[in-house]
């Protein structure tokens, strides 16, 4: 049995708030945790693809240690891929509707952060009509 990725938790003075979810995807609203130098309160909307990890274990310090399969959100690397930022709900709301209706296509269509920036101007402009049609 797999750990539900938890619908309310903090990271790095972040507090994270599930506000949606369909199968495999999720909106959560992302407040600072605590003000930081002179900035106020603020917070964004993530719509994320939820990662499946597997059962494994690991040895760490000569002792064997078994990790139990969990649900985890995507990490800073999969930014753009499994993970988008915005500033507003409905932006991110709009994104959520969207990848949730097309689960099954998503992934053919999808474009690698890396590739993307390494491309041209014209193989970028290719890649963004394919996006914007997912």
């Amino acid at each position: 049995m797999e750990n539900k990725l938890s619908e309310n938790f903090r990271f790095k003075g972040f507090r994270y708030t599930q506000i949606d979810r369909n199968n495999n995807f999720a909106i959560y609203l992302q407040e600072n945790d605590v003000p930081i130098g002179n900035k106020e309160y603020f917070f964004y909307y993530e719509v994320i693809k939820i990662k499946k990890q597997k059962a494994h274990s690991s040895v760490i310090q000569g002792k064997e240690i078994y990790h139990s399969a969990k649900e985890i959100y995507p990490n800073s690397k999969a930014w753009g891929l499994s993970g988008w930022t915005f500033k507003n709900f409905s932006e991110a709301e709009e994104h959520f509707i969207r990848l949730t209706k097309k689960v099954p296509y998503r992934s053919e269509g999808t474009v690698k952060t890396e590739d993307f920036i390494h491309s041209s101007a014209a193989q970028k402009e290719k890649q963004l009509k394919i996006l914007k049609t997912i």
